[in-house]
């Protein structure tokens, strides 16, 4: 076996642990990345003396991580910051880990919830020691880490970096790992871009129509969904001028394409946790339409309380793009039957519909509603006042048809 005789690097002074790093680090490292040798590993009490030294020498050149000067960093810091790491990590607000290379700790990454803007959001921040740097050891790590955080337990939407501007390396490695610049702040030597890179979409498969509880991960088709869905027919409120409203008062210009897109998800992940709260409590249904594996539209039953617990109000709605095919009427016909058995307190679904929404009206008429009642001229559709049609299904009227439907195919 080969004699190793590179020295370990702690107690080596500045300079000459530069100079043992151009001797044999370099190569041996790109060897070990290359055998695969690096992890990714959670931190633990224990490891304060390698965090003391990695955080009194990695390049604080283009890095705001710390407010300390090098070695400041001491063994009660280490503690401390090691405690944060495993608080945040079992309270599902961050992730970190120590990256370690045959052996040694040469880094540390974590991902965080991107404060202030939305909970499907996460920021990623990363420092290694001067000899790890330059050997494709961030690319790697980068890489790992969007595949935790678009598959892991928190199931985030993207993955933000924060970088000063002219901090050339971590923008080839953001590159590499492809993500993309998404914006900037400041200017000067205060210049910072954001990078960021998105779930990728999920694979279409021959599925059908299905429906399916909501969760974070799906808040880019629900964002879809809010801004390209028919509003003619609708009571939707305008979260997207609310929002850019609120910050013109506040900064006396428009606000940033990419600033809207993030706290508009902000909202959408305020509506699944209102919509999941709503069904552990109660009666409340709301559903994910999928089609071929792909979220296309929202489904939802709200059962009303007090002497009117036994009726509930269907809704639906679908991106315009899968309109015409049939989807609704199916992913309607699921709702009620889940309704239904879902509650057996329920025995009547009611269903509102805008006078000149065809569509809509033989959905329900498809489904068995039937037409109860009509509210002349109580609505406004693109400024005019328009009936507003009452329809409704007894449990008993939807049974009957699901025992037809079925006698029929077996005939």
């Amino acid at each position: 076996m080969e004699e190793d005789n590179v020295q370990t690097l702690e107690g080596l002074e500045p300079q000459r642990l530069l100079d043992t790093l151009h001797i044999g680090y370099r190569d041996k490292w790109r060897r070990q990345l290359d055998a695969g040798m690096l992890e990714l590993r959670q931190w633990y009490f224990g490891d304060e003396e390698a965090l003391v030294y990695l955080y009194n020498h990695y390049d604080r050149s283009h890095c705001n991580l710390s407010h300390q000067k090098p070695g400041e960093f001491s063994h009660d810091d280490a503690n401390w910051r090691i405690r944060y790491y495993v608080d945040v990590y079992y309270n599902g607000t961050g992730f970190f880990r120590a990256i370690v290379l045959d052996g040694k700790v040469v880094g540390c990454v974590g991902i965080t919830l991107f404060k202030d803007v939305f909970a499907a959001s996460c920021e990623l921040e990363m420092f290694l020691l001067p000899e790890a740097c330059g050997h494709g050891i961030g690319t790697v790590v980068l890489k790992e880490m969007t595949d935790f955080a678009f598959n892991g337990p928190q199931n985030y939407e993207a993955l933000l970096v924060k970088l000063n501007a002219d901090n050339a390396a971590a923008i080839r490695m953001c590159e590499k790992a492809g993500l993309e610049r998404a914006g900037q702040e400041g200017d000067g030597e205060r210049l910072m871009y954001y990078y960021r890179i998105c779930r990728p979409s999920r694979e279409m498969t021959d599925t059908g129509v299905e429906l399916r509880p909501w969760k974070r991960r799906d808040l880019r088709e629900l964002l879809h969904l809010y801004e390209t869905v028919d509003r003619r027919y609708d009571d939707l409120p305008d979260h997207t001028e609310r929002l850019r409203q609120s910050w013109i008062r506040q900064n006396n210009c428009d606000p940033t394409p990419e600033w809207m897109y993030e706290h508009m998800l902000y909202i959408m992940g305020d509506y699944v946790d209102q919509w999941n709260v709503g069904e552990n409590n109660g009666g409340d249904l709301f559903r994910a339409i999928v089609y071929n594996g792909a979220v296309v539209g929202l489904t939802m039953v709200t059962q009303h309380t007090g002497k009117r617990s036994h009726d509930a109000e269907l809704g639906y709605m679908l991106m315009p793009e899968y309109c015409g095919m049939g989807i609704a009427t199916q992913a309607a016909h699921m709702m009620i039957d889940e309704a239904f058995n879902h509650n057996p307190q329920l025995q009547r679904i009611t269903a509102w519909v805008y006078a000149p929404n065809e569509a809509s009206k033989r959905v329900l008429q498809k489904n068995g509603f039937r037409l109860e009642g009509i509210q002349k001229e109580a609505v406004m559709c693109e400024g005019v006042p328009v009936d507003h049609l009452v329809y409704g299904l007894l449990r008993k009227d939807f049974r009957d048809i699901e025992l037809n439907n079925q006698t029929k195919m077996e005939f």
